[in-house]
């Protein structure tokens, strides 16, 4: 059994108004879950919506309201929508729970809607040949930023490695995501990047200024 196109309209409308973006999600409708929804940073979160052999539809989300796993009958599929819309916001407030800086990573976000909204041309448009060209040596100077804090020993060989392997992606991915999304997503791939490999608030604070100034969005002194 598949979803109807319009449940499927929806369920993106869901993911649209979240605390991300739909780019931070892998959303799947093919056989199996009638809907399979995973945070693309922790995977391990996710929203799964399956019928079981009786015929009930059964939702498992991780987390939950109240557990890291819940398990939940749900009434009907028109309550998909509403239930994934409350999961991405849990995804949030685990988040800002267990990740350190979530209320600075917050105001890094609202720096970026405000960059797209005053600066970019055209969000929903991809980037020209030029723009994305541009920020690809943007990228190309904060990669080179991030050696440079490793020979002064704010960063590790290994934390530059997975650093300028997230940037190759970002750069890889300029041409697949129209502006607006491809600035959102990579505030947000750096932010919890940074919060996975660096555990010095200090550094974490560092290496955003740098990103922020390599993507002309610069947070403010804190």
């Amino acid at each position: 059994m598949a979803l109807r196109a319009s449940m499927v309209s929806k369920i993106w409308a869901s993911l649209e108004k979240s605390p991300f973006t739909v780019a931070d999600f892998d959303v799947s409708f093919v056989a199996g879950p009638l809907l399979e929804v995973k945070f693309l940073h922790k995977p391990e979160f996710s929203f799964v919506i399956r019928e079981d052999y009786t015929g009930d539809l059964i939702l498992v989300e991780s987390p939950g309201t109240h557990l890291l796993v819940e398990k939940k009958t749900l009434g009907t599929l028109d309550d998909a929508p509403t239930k994934l819309l409350d999961w991405t916001r849990n995804v949030r407030d685990e988040l800002r729970a267990t990740i350190p800086l979530v209320n600075e990573f917050d105001d890094l976000r609202r720096l970026v809607e405000a960059h797209i909204n005053d600066h970019l041309d055209s969000p929903d448009e991809p980037f020209t040949i030029e723009e994305a060209d541009a920020l690809r040596q943007k990228l190309d100077q904060l990669d080179t930023r991030f050696n440079e804090m490793q020979q002064q020993s704010e960063l590790t060989q290994r934390e530059v490695e997975r650093l300028t392997k997230e940037l190759a992606s970002l750069k890889e991915n300029l041409g697949a995501y129209p502006k607006g999304v491809w600035y959102k997503t990579a505030a947000s791939r750096l932010w919890v990047t940074f919060s996975k490999i660096v555990t010095s608030k200090e550094s974490q604070k560092l290496l955003a200024r740098a990103a922020g100034k390599a993507l002309g969005i610069d947070p403010p002194e804190s």
